[in-house]
């Protein structure tokens, strides 16, 4: 045994007592129990090869060995065996090229994946073993491969397994083992597919040369062995910007997109394709080519894991962490419910917030590589019920809405590999969201002032929620600028009557393009979200403008600046919708009341300056605008500064009500509706 459990002599008269202290050593003895094949001579057995099983196996607790094997490997990092575990396997005449793979796994009996394994190969017998290969795999890793050609039919060869620590603390753990034929390199169009379970994937040129112009290659893995995983591990890339490596789950480019690679990364990091197959698809133009590519994949039976089923958690805010990283981490996905975030393309790495109030706060990614990214979603991607609260391509969101009792996932990322970082949280002042869930069940009329009839919004830079399709639902638009700049607000009406309004930036002049969807009822807004989301991204607005330069745009029955009547719905530039470089505007709606409007403005420019555009409430009839105070009973609500509301509570004991009125403005402070 490990462990030698010191005699206990029991003097006490009470038999539980007793029985308490041997069911505790028993208990003890259980946890410090070694692996059965902790020594060489007690070695778990293959077979003939391949074999590649789903079974969990560990070396928590081995020991050194002791018998036959007592020099270290000589790849193994430290010189040291402290915690190593023994197989065996053959061949036969048919397979004498393998190829061996110890992976990580969190799913065994204690729960905890092993860390910088080692793998060794020998000959001989337990008596006396002598080295034939040898991998140690990257600091960080939790897999590792080992290639052994030429074996030799009808011998036993003996594995040794070991993780590395640089510490007292051993990196010990489960993992599986894959003993399967060898596969050759291949470059990418030369094979169209393969059903191994391992192998690696070079560009076009190979390990030594460039690849070539105007390529369009893809190479399919669909493994014959069963695999819920398929694990690519891509060593580096090089390519001129613009040519594309792009994995999608699935046999075909019409599956899920999990990474799209352009440029140059030395860093290497895992994506993980969690289907039966996987697809690698390269793409060149016709000028610059670069050095290529080098991706390594294994599959396994073992589900993909993620880093949203083991969240870093932020228990509050103030929020601070200098010393964060995305080494080690995997690509699990690169497509959620905002849109354009390219920086997904690396590792990733998920924070979990779980405010217990409303705050609003900003978000900072520090001290990392240029092209970090962060964003932050309502739920898991893939789920439908997830939006996109906010996102940022340079790793800053000036703030962001958190509701109390609600959870978030911040994610933070880089397309060019692994990176070191720092993640703070503030509270900051509120603004409206930019969002389009959010600005569904909130009319902006409620927050237009009387007197002025101008209003201010904010930009959130880089942000994009809903994706713009020419000839789908992008109207007029032909993209969205170097830069996608949303910001969405919906209005209510508040009578029948013509809806219009112009908009210009508050700052820096730019080009702002402008969408238009509706009508919606107030129940779809407020109660099937989700379903309006739906027909925004697969519908045509009913109007949609853009200034193809400095000027206002907007709806208006007479342009502000000519006079001129304003007939068109689209400024697309046929001859009936005259083009952006012609009136820059289109005309209002007739609205009835009640009915809800979205809006979709865009900075194209990207120049605006601090996010602010201006909103001329002008072409709008009044009446639509205003409205009565509302009356809220039991949800939240906002309250625009200058409005007054009023407030009805709903309880059946009506009894020893007392508001908080510290600013003595309520009209009551013990009745039902202040």
């Amino acid at each position: 045994m490990k462990h030698n459990l010191p005699f206990v002599t029991v003097t006490n008269s009470n038999m539980k007592y007793w029985l308490t202290i041997m069911l505790a050593i028993a208990t003890t003895a259980i946890a410090w129990a070694q692996p059965a094949n902790d020594e060489c001579a007690n070695l778990i057995d293959f077979g003939t090869a391949p074999s590649c099983q789903p079974t969990i196996y560990t070396n928590v607790d081995a020991t050194d060995s002791s018998t036959g094997v007592t020099d270290s490997p000589t790849c193994f990092n430290g010189g040291t065996t402290q915690n190593d575990v023994f197989f065996s396997f053959m061949v036969d005449p048919a397979l004498v090229n393998v190829t061996i793979t110890i992976q990580g796994s969190t799913q065994g009996p204690n729960g905890i994946s092993i860390v910088n394994p080692q793998v060794a190969v020998y000959r001989g017998s337990c008596a006396g073993l002598a080295e034939l290969g040898c991998a140690s795999s990257p600091i960080g890793s939790t897999s590792v491969e080992l290639d052994m050609l030429g074996l030799t039919p009808g011998i036993p060869y003996f594995i040794r397994i070991n993780d590395y620590s640089n510490s007292a603390t051993p990196n010990w753990g489960d993992f599986t083992v894959c003993i399967e034929e060898y596969i050759p390199a291949i470059n990418i169009g030369t094979d169209p597919n393969t059903s191994a379970c391992s192998g690696t994937l070079y560009d076009s040129g190979g390990p030594d040369a460039d690849y070539g112009n105007n390529e369009n290659h893809t190479f399919t893995i669909c493994p014959q062995d069963f695999s819920q995983c398929i694990a690519l591990d891509v060593t580096f890339f090089g390519t001129e910007v613009g040519d594309q490596i792009t994995v999608f789950a699935g046999a075909t480019t019409a599956g899920t997109e999990i990474a799209d690679l352009t440029g140059v990364s030395t860093s290497s990091f895992q994506i993980l394709v969690p289907d039966g197959c996987a697809t690698v698809q390269f793409v060149s133009d016709a000028n610059v080519v670069g050095a290529g590519f080098e991706i390594n994949w294994q599959c396994s039976p073992i589900a993909c894991s993620s880093d949203f089923d083991n969240p870093t958690v932020i228990p509050s805010i103030p929020y601070s962490n200098p010393s964060l990283t995305t080494c080690g981490a995997d690509a699990n996905f690169n497509q959620t419910p905002c849109v354009n975030e390219t920086f997904l393309n690396g590792p990733e790495t998920v924070f979990l917030f779980q405010p217990q109030f409303d705050i609003c706060a900003s978000v900072q990614v520090s001290n990392a590589a240029q092209g970090t990214g962060v964003l932050i979603l309502t739920g898991i991607p893939g789920d439908p019920a997830t939006v996109c609260l906010a996102q940022s391509n340079t790793g800053v969101i000036p703030t962001a809405s958190f509701d109390g009792g609600t959870d978030y996932y911040i994610v933070v990322a880089n397309s060019q590999g692994c990176t070191d970082f720092g993640l703070s949280l503030q509270e900051a002042e509120c603004v409206l969201n930019p969002g389009i869930v959010n600005a569904l069940c909130n009319p902006l009329n409620y927050c237009v002032d009387a007197n002025s009839l101008t209003s201010q919004l904010t930009f959130a830079d880089g942000f994009q929620d809903v994706p713009m399709e020419i000839g789908l639902n992008a109207g007029c638009w032909v993209g969205v600028g170097a830069q996608s700049d949303f910001v969405w607000f919906t209005i209510q009406a508040q009578a029948d009557g013509a809806f219009g309004f112009i908009l210009e930036s508050g700052n820096n002049p730019s080009d702002i393009d402008i969408n238009v969807w509706g009508p919606f009822t107030p129940s779809e807004v407020c109660e099937t979200p989700q379903d309006v989301i739906d027909f925004v991204t697969n519908n045509q607005p009913i109007r949609s403008t853009w200034t193809g330069g400095n000027q206002s745009t907007g709806l208006a029955d007479i342009h502000p600046e000519t006079g001129i009547a304003v007939i068109d719905e689209f400024d697309c530039g046929s001859p009936a919708t005259p083009g952006a470089g012609g009136d820059r505007f289109v005309r209002t709606i007739d609205v009835m009341e009640g009915e809800v409007y979205l809006v979709l403005a865009n900075d194209f420019g990207n120049v605006i300056e601090n996010g602010e555009i201006l909103i001329d409430w002008g072409p709008s009839d009044a009446i639509i605008l205003l409205p009565d105070s509302p009356t809220v009973a039991v949800n939240d609500t906002s309250v625009c500064a200058g409005q007054s509301v009023q407030v009805v509570l709903e309880t059946s004991s009506p009894t020893d009500i007392q508001w908080i009125n510290n600013l003595d403005e309520l009209s009551c402070d013990d009745c039902l509706d202040p």
